[in-house]
């Protein structure tokens, strides 16, 4: 019997639980996850550009080709490149552009607690972070003043979320009774280095949607050559392995990129 936070009572055979790092039903089954549960603090700024400081940013402006603003090669094409890392005296951040023709943006900024607090980041802090990741610098008297005389080029902060990077694998897949399992982020939660989140648990569920199906139809047909412990035990001794060696590439992902910093004797860690 599963009742949902609005009062919705469903009652069901299996349980696939795929809700997220936090999983409430992985606590509840007190299933413990095993790795390294803090490796760096961030925080995610979502913004959105306007139009145009989106055709500026994709290279597709007829604004000034030397613009140090645009964040893509102007060789003839629409180059988007969908992961910017910044090292100023400004910024040390990584830009992440989910659409960047529609403006909708990410930036990944360090964050120190308990030496910095999310009081730290005010809104008028962050947007000039942002600008000067942009290339938009105190110092830039042109491009400044002109963001600041016109409003053509503008962004909208949408939110500002920590959040904490981690390396994570549930230390088992399913529950002790086999009606419950584990998939997606609630299995398992790597650095976002490489994109292996989201391909891990889209592997998670094929594998499961399968054994599911195969198990519900031998039991609809009374058959006992499959049982849950059996089907679903495969289904863990399968993906946990794979869950592992990814949440392994993931970390040492994000340990080249850390080279990039020390090589500009910036450190992570402090």
């Amino acid at each position: 019997v599963i009742e949902t936070s609005k009062g919705k009572t469903y009652h069901t055979r299996y349980l696939v639980a795929a809700d997220g790092v936090h999983s409430p039903t992985r606590k509840h089954y007190h299933i413990p996850m095993n790795g390294e549960a803090s490796i760096q603090d961030l925080i995610n700024v979502h913004f959105r550009t306007n139009e145009a400081l989106s055709k500026l940013l994709m290279g597709n402006s007829t604004t000034n080709p030397t613009s140090p603003i645009s964040l893509n090669e102007r060789n003839g094409e629409n180059n988007q490149a969908m992961l910017h890392f910044i090292y100023n005296s400004k910024l040390v951040g990584v830009f992440v552009c989910h659409d960047g023709n529609h403006g909708e943006w990410v930036l990944q900024i360090p964050f120190f607690p308990p030496f910095q607090t999310m009081d730290d980041f005010t809104e008028e802090k962050v947007r000039g972070m942002i600008w000067a990741g942009l290339g938009i610098h105190p110092t830039n008297d042109n491009i400044a003043s002109a963001i600041n005389s016109n409003d053509e080029y503008r962004f909208d902060i949408l939110s500002l979320r920590p959040w904490t990077m981690s390396s994570l694998v549930a230390q088992k897949y399913v529950n002790d009774s086999n009606t419950v399992v584990l998939a997606g982020d609630a299995a398992h939660a790597f650095p976002p280095a490489g994109g292996f989140g989201m391909n891990t648990g889209l592997q998670d569920a094929h594998n499961l949607a399968w054994r599911l199906t195969l198990l519900l139809k031998s039991e609809a047909s009374g058959s006992s050559l499959i049982n849950a412990k059996s089907i679903l035990g495969k289904y863990e001794r399968d993906r946990k392995p794979i869950a592992s060696q990814n949440a392994a590439l993931s970390v040492r992902n994000y340990q080249r990129t850390l080279r990039i910093a020390r090589a500009c004797y910036l450190d992570a860690q402090h």
